[in-house]
């Protein structure tokens, strides 16, 4: 089911099994990257026909797992850098049982990576957001929840 964007029971007990094993950055950023994979293409061909014009994902040049626990996750662009960019995903998002929070955040971040330079969380990035919510029945949001990380790490 990767070409509708939604995601089969297959693919979700995948990634819970990748998420209970997920205890290297290196294993999260295999997670981070099967979710990209998933939702790469189906997120090109869905922005590109509501925008008209094709619109390409830039390619995650580094992705770094950090140790924040009030940022979820970011893409840094540099200007005329239109192809790559770079994602940090907190390592607090990656526990048992917290696969749609995590796929949400790492969406959130992908949806960064297909707009332009400094878009932010504009009127493209709250349209585009409500369109990939519908299509995929996902919950983007632009700021996650505060159970998106694992409690007993936000209250340091």
């Amino acid at each position: 089911m990767a070409d509708t964007g939604v995601i089969s029971e297959e693919q979700k007990s995948l990634w819970e099994r990748m998420l209970k094993t997920a205890d290297g950055d290196y294993r999260r950023r295999r997670l981070v990257l099967s979710v990209i994979e998933f939702y790469q293409r189906p997120m090109e061909e869905l922005l590109s026909g509501y925008a008209k014009k094709r619109i390409s994902m830039r390619r995650p040049e580094r992705i770094h797992i950090s140790s924040g626990v009030r940022v979820y996750g970011t893409c840094r662009m540099e200007r005329g850098k239109n192809d790559v960019c770079s994602m940090t995903f907190s390592r607090h998002l990656f526990f048992d049982g917290n696969v749609e929070r995590l796929r949400n955040v790492v969406c959130h971040e992908m949806l960064h990576a297909c707009l332009p330079y400094r878009e932010g969380h504009g009127q493209k990035f709250h349209f585009f957001m409500e369109k990939l919510n519908e299509a995929f029945h996902i919950n983007i949001a632009v700021h996650s929840p505060e159970d998106a990380i694992r409690q007993s790490e936000s209250l340091y």
